[in-house]
């Protein structure tokens, strides 16, 4: 068990406004990341998912889901879902980055990363796109089908990929789920091995309720080698798109690199091709720094967006990830990079205590988390430290 009073004093470091999910044990479910918080109207209220396991890389990736009715103040018990159950037996198969989408009639489909025997990148990041779905709010739950889908140059085993999702699927003014995720090549580089590529996927047919085996994928960008940002001799560090829609109708996405600042692109056809890739700038030039790290951007009305970042770098890649800063940013249609960003306009939203903090959790304050509006709230659902599940008011 963990120590409860410990627990509470680290509770109050981000200054949540909602708590979603406390850790009670220290095996099995001591990590938890890639929260998704859908607002489900046939439900009533908020459902959860996230990736849960004893440590990031030990081998128990799991989905787990809880549900609120009032707004997030309260949720039901945490309930396992698919992948690696608790248990001494680390050899069972895993289910990695579960995230949802769900249908006009309510169906919620999960799609996650089915773990098999082979192992091409390592085993939290190989495996076979998968989904289940529900018909009842995830009181039970379908069989599992694999989802193809387009198998890239960088595949290396047909649809056994290396890929990672962290942002769940948004609906865009042509009514159909977008995602974007990340794509890992065994090539290595002279930058850690990163080797990396973005690449995005439409759903076409969800609101028919299909098998998830009969689901239609259109598979974007147009360009098989899907999006990269150059480093070393002939490698790419692209990762972690977060995708918006601009009043326009065009998409605008952020992405993580190793070049130590945030980066953007913007697609004028919904995503069948991109602009290249470049640094988010505030609106005197000066770059928004940035390690290795999930650097969201999210739409919080017609015009009106936040982006949340670090604004620091250090000798390692990854990091510093806290404190974890945000600025907000107003759409203008007739410049270079359309979301505009004021000098001087960025804010600490979160920051956490240098060397208390690291007594829990894993590295700090990266946002694997989603955005909510509820009513009149606009709220992040977040990990704290990879362990705690809490939501902040933005």
């Amino acid at each position: 068990m963990h120590d409860q009073k410990l627990l509470e004093k680290h509770l109050k470091f981000s200054n949540p406004d909602y708590v979603l999910y406390v850790p009670k044990n220290e095996d099995y479910e001591s990590d938890n990341v890639h929260l998704h918080v859908v607002d489900h109207k046939q439900f009533g209220g908020l459902i959860a998912f996230w990736t849960q396991s004893s440590f990031e890389g030990t081998g128990d990736n799991h989905a787990m889901m809880s549900r609120s009715k009032d707004g997030g103040k309260t949720w039901s018990e945490a309930k396992f879902i698919i992948g690696a159950k608790p248990s001494e037996d680390k050899k069972e198969k895993q289910a990695h980055w579960a995230f949802p989408a769900v249908s006009r009639s309510g169906r919620i489909y999960l799609f996650y990363y089915r773990e098999v025997e082979v192992i091409v990148h390592n085993r939290q990041i190989t495996g076979m796109f998968s989904c289940i779905y529900s018909d009842d709010f995830g009181d039970t739950w379908s069989e599992s089908y694999d989802v193809p889908l387009r198998v890239t140059p960088l595949d290396k085993h047909g649809q056994l990929q290396d890929n990672c999702c962290y942002q769940m699927p948004r609906r865009f003014s042509d009514g159909k789920y977008l995602f974007g995720y990340s794509k890992y090549t065994s090539r290595t580089t002279d930058y850690e091995g990163q080797d990396a590529h973005v690449y995005f996927a439409r759903i076409e047919n969800i609101d028919d309720d299909p098998l998830p085996c009969n689901l239609k994928i259109t598979n974007l960008p147009d360009d098989d080698m899907g999006i990269t940002i150059p480093v070393g001799e002939g490698g790419s560090c692209a990762q972690e798109p977060c995708i918006v829609e601009l009043p326009d109708g065009r998409l605008f996405c952020t992405l993580r690199s190793i070049t130590g600042y945030v980066h953007y692109i913007v697609s004028n056809d919904m995503g069948h091709t991109w602009s290249v890739p470049d640094i988010v700038r505030f609106d005197d030039g000066t770059p928004l720094s940035h390690p290795l790290a999930p650097c969201p951007i999210y739409r919080l009305d017609n015009e009106k967006y936040v982006l949340l970042y670090h604004g620091a770098t250090s000798n390692s890649i990854w990091f510093p990830r806290n404190p974890l800063r945000k600025v907000v940013g107003y759409y203008d249609a007739d410049a270079r990079q359309p979301i505009r960003f004021a000098a001087g306009s960025e804010e600490i939203y979160m920051e956490l205590p240098e060397g208390e903090h690291q007594k829990i959790g894993n590295e700090a304050l990266s946002v694997y988390g989603c955005y909510v509006k509820q009513g009149d709230k606009d709220i992040l659902w977040y990990p704290d430290r990879k362990f705690f599940l809490l939501g902040k008011e933005i």
